[in-house]
């Protein structure tokens, strides 16, 4: 144990007002004592606190502060924003209390759907499928299944706490057959004689996380997944209070790092990059090191819409989406708010023409602003061997007519609603239990 002055968390200051307190360490708490008191009188402040409800009040007055970050002045404040907010803090809250509560049990790792049709952030991509398990770098685990169809099944070790870092990762060829039974060994060392899909778990990994691409949503089948841990571990102790007042600190300390993550890229995307694009590259820090990521902000009166022009990338796949200033994707469940290279349509002349706005342009590769004025354009070219620059022009809505091919493709009423009852039924299977 050691002592220190107790600047961290305020709230213990407002309980425990008397002068000359000091703060000692234990068991990840900041726990305050009088001059010259003992261990167990720290202890004995915990559990009072616990007992009291005092640990929940002062836990309690950390979230309320983290929901000014929505009332700042560089942060849009439009009531469709300020409910995206809101929501986005909510659901970033309940991730947090997640990672804290899955982190406590080390002998059994929790596998879990990380992004779902309600739950969003990081830009998360309207094609993909994530997991993610938190990771003892001491442990040896076996990542098995069966393998879908989908095109890309990406699976990362990587660094969570207290920064991000990405290390080894294996895409599915390495794997294994669509449809077959396969097994992925993680372990710090690789033992002898092993020729099996291996990765190798460095000592400050803590975090697992697997992203399956789907193309053709329509047909591609999920893929089955379980994670075990090999060696044997105890389970964790009977919860006490000091564990709790620990766990009130985490999930605090998490939700106040979470809810602003994002901001250092929305903000100067929003402010540098409005109805264009950035060139597409590769960023080894955050995705994966054979992807190429651009990205944009579009900002459209009512009756404006954007034109992507892109020559096809030679790639494995690849996509566009929107998403809003919190960086969540907009609702491609029941807008097309995002497109792919097996759902665009190609020009005559081999370009893809997509359009980005809030009504409706009659024609394919609509890209559905889906009620926001303005958001982030995320694109994506995967395993990619070049990356073309899309090509941004701002037009009005009577002005796209005399812009487009004359053989661009008309869409229906019938046809939008046909679109919209595939993404319902293919998201259905895709985050079925």
């Amino acid at each position: 144990m050691r002592v220190q002055t107790l600047t961290k968390n305020a709230s213990w200051q407002r309980r425990f007002p008397a002068a000359g307190l000091a703060a000692i360490t234990l068991a990840g708490a900041s726990i305050p004592l009088a001059a010259g008191s003992a261990p167990d009188a720290a202890t004995e402040n915990v559990s009072q606190a616990v007992m009291s409800g005092q640990a929940w009040e002062a836990f309690c007055e950390r979230l309320k502060v983290v929901g000014k970050v929505a009332l700042a002045s560089d942060v849009p404040g439009t009531e469709l924003d300020r409910a995206e907010a809101y929501r986005f803090m909510v659901q970033q809250l309940e991730r947090s209390i997640d990672a804290v509560l899955i982190r406590q049990d080390r002998a059994q790792p929790l596998l879990t759907l990380a992004m779902h049709r309600l739950y969003k952030f990081g830009v998360d991509s309207p094609e993909a499928k994530n997991f993610t398990a938190q990771l003892d770098s001491n442990g040896t685990y076996k990542l098995h299944g069966t393998l879908g169809t989908a095109p890309l099944l990406a699976t990362q070790v990587s660094q969570i706490f207290p920064n991000y870092k990405g290390f080894d990762s294996l895409s599915n060829e390495q794997i294994g057959q669509p449809g077959e039974a396969f097994e992925v060994l993680i372990s710090r060392e690789k033992p002898d004689g092993y020729t099996g899909a291996w990765l190798y778990l460095p000592p400050e990994a803590d975090f697992l996380s697997i992203r399956e691409y789907f193309r053709d949503w329509e047909n591609e089948q999920p893929s089955e997944l379980m994670l075990s841990r090999v060696d044997y571990v105890p389970g964790p102790p009977p919860i006490d209070s000091a564990t709790m007042e620990r766990l009130f600190d985490e999930i605090a300390a998490t939700f106040e790092s979470r809810v602003p993550m994002w901001l250092h890229l929305t903000k100067p995307r929003r402010a540098t990059l409005k109805n264009t694009l950035s060139f597409a590259r590769q960023n080894a820090a955050q995705g994966l090191k054979d992807n190429r990521y651009g990205a944009g902000w579009f900002d459209l009166a009512e009756d404006e819409a954007l034109l992507i022009t892109l020559d096809a990338p030679d790639a494995l796949m690849w996509s566009f989406q929107l998403a809003n200033f919190w960086s969540e994707s907009l609702d491609f469940t029941n807008h097309t708010s995002s497109i792919n290279d097996f759902q665009a349509v190609a020009s005559s002349d081999g370009k893809y023409r997509l359009i980005v706005s809030s009504f409706d342009p009659g024609v394919v590769n609509w890209l559905d602003s889906a009620g926001h004025r303005h958001g982030l354009i995320h694109y994506r070219y995967q395993q990619s061997k070049n990356a073309p620059q899309p090509q941004v022009r701002l037009l009005g809505r009577n002005e796209l007519g005399d812009v487009l091919p004359s053989d661009t493709r008309r869409v229906t009423r019938a046809d939008r609603v046909r679109e919209i009852e595939m993404r319902r039924a293919h998201t259905t299977l895709r985050w079925a239990p």
